[in-house]
């Protein structure tokens, strides 16, 4: 007999929701967290300084694509692991086979950094090499948390999920704060970063272990030893999906710092953070929807449920920017950041359209189809080039081409997602059971 499957309805459904409230709750206080982490930061080192901070931290999150597609895929794995008649050897022979992939792409990221750091410190005008090293560990760390967070979004341990925001936004604002109070600038910054990143890891794994067959460390090793095929493929082919898309995310910003005087790129960094909240802050819906993207009998109202609430909450966002772009720049980062004010929809504007197109390339990973992120890769080439070509001289020529790009895949996204979704919910049957 097969597993019976939760569905959106009835007590399910009430968890569902209870789970999305959750979730909303910690991504919005870990994205304070995050927040409070620039402004403290900001208002220590100034502009300059800061420009230098945000790139290397963007640079960080263009390398942290890789651990979130690994996070996607046990995400995925996990969730029709779960799905089998005896779940326990299915999910331990998963959870092995994505740690071996875990440590290989923390190890290959960090070693690709320390290689290119000299290259990198001229390219972002950093004080030295030191910034460089540090971020380095920062992605090798961010390979291990991504793993388990993948594990406990699969399993929908979204209580366990949620802490393991908490940690990792409280963590980094301590590190900010920590950081900027030493006095060691941009170094002494990151290598407080890099403490918090390590801090995260290690909570994630021992909430993960709890996840696990054994619930214990003895456990985990016995998962450690399991069988089961390498799913590196699949990793890279969801890597490949989500690079366009945080390279749209985040490249602007190193663009920006290196086209636009040192003053202007501080300014754009700060502008940055208002699209990175419409962006993350519905991020939580993705997150919560995507295990049933995954299963056949949920996916329809999981996709469409996601675009049309990330659509919502852009909307909200970019008026919201228009509306307080003034007051809200003085009283948070102070008067020599209002010269952004006009342009703060339009960076509120990138990170809303970017949103709708992650729950559109989550719907199509989720379905398998990752050849589409060769769109993604493309629009995000053909930005740097527009960038690098011609439209560097201001902050409206950057972010205005990242926007263009982003719609533009939105718009791809959107017509190759839906005709992908079955005409109407059912049940899974026997036979993908099995397939699962």
């Amino acid at each position: 007999m097969t597993r019976p499957e939760r569905a959106p309805g009835g007590a399910a459904g009430s968890s569902l929701a209870w789970s999305g409230v959750l979730l909303a709750v910690t991504t919005t206080l870990a994205n304070l967290c995050g927040y409070g982490f620039t402004l403290v930061v900001s208002r220590a080192l100034g502009p300059g300084e800061f420009g230098a901070i945000a790139a290397l931290l963007n640079l960080t999150l263009i390398a942290a694509v890789p651990p979130l597609a690994l996070q996607l895929v046990a995400a995925r794995a996990t969730a029709r692991a779960s799905c089998a008649d005896d779940p326990g050897p299915a999910l331990a022979a998963a959870a092995a086979a994505l740690t071996r992939v875990a440590v290989l792409i923390g190890a290959g990221l960090g070693v690709a950094i320390v290689a290119g750091a000299a290259p990198l410190a001229t390219f972002l005008h950093l004080d030295g090499q030191g910034p460089a090293y540090l971020s380095a560990g920062v992605v090798a760390a961010c390979a291990g948390s991504s793993l388990g967070q993948g594990i406990l979004q699969g399993r929908e341990r979204f209580p366990a999920l949620a802490v393991t925001y908490l940690v990792s936004g409280g963590s980094r604002l301590a590190a900010g704060a920590l950081g900027a109070a030493s006095g060691g600038g941009q170094t002494g910054v990151m290598a407080a970063t890099c403490g918090a990143a390590v801090l995260t890891t290690a909570v994630t794994t021992a909430l993960t272990v709890r996840a696990l067959p054994g619930g214990s460390l003895r456990g985990l090793a016995g998962v450690a030893a399991a069988g089961g095929g390498a799913p590196g493929r699949e990793v890279l082919a969801s890597t490949f999906s989500m690079a366009g898309l945080f390279l749209l995310l985040n490249l602007d910003v190193l663009l920006a710092r290196h086209y636009l005087p040192r003053d202007v790129s501080g300014l754009y960094a700060i502008g940055s953070l208002f699209g990175k909240a419409a962006f993350w802050g519905p991020q939580f819906l993705a997150t919560l929807l995507y295990p049933g993207m995954a299963l056949p009998h949920r996916r329809r109202t999981a996709v469409v449920r996601g675009l049309v609430l990330t659509a919502s909450a852009g909307l909200v966002a970019v008026g919201t920017c228009a509306a307080l772009a003034r007051p809200a720049l003085r009283s948070l980062f102070g008067s020599a950041y209002l010269p952004l004010a006009p342009h703060l929809a339009l960076f509120a504007g990138l990170g809303a359209v970017l949103a709708v197109v992650q729950v559109l390339v989550y719907a199509h990973l989720a379905a398998g189809a990752a050849r589409w992120g060769a769109a993604t890769c493309l629009v995000a080439a053909a930005v740097w080039a527009a960038v690098a070509w011609r439209l560097h001289d201001s902050v409206t020529d950057v972010v205005g081409t990242a926007l263009a790009g982003g719609c533009l895949l939105a718009v791809l996204g959107t017509a190759t997602a839906i005709p992908r979704l079955p005409a109407r919910s059912r049940p899974i049957s026997p036979a993908v059971q099995d397939a699962v």
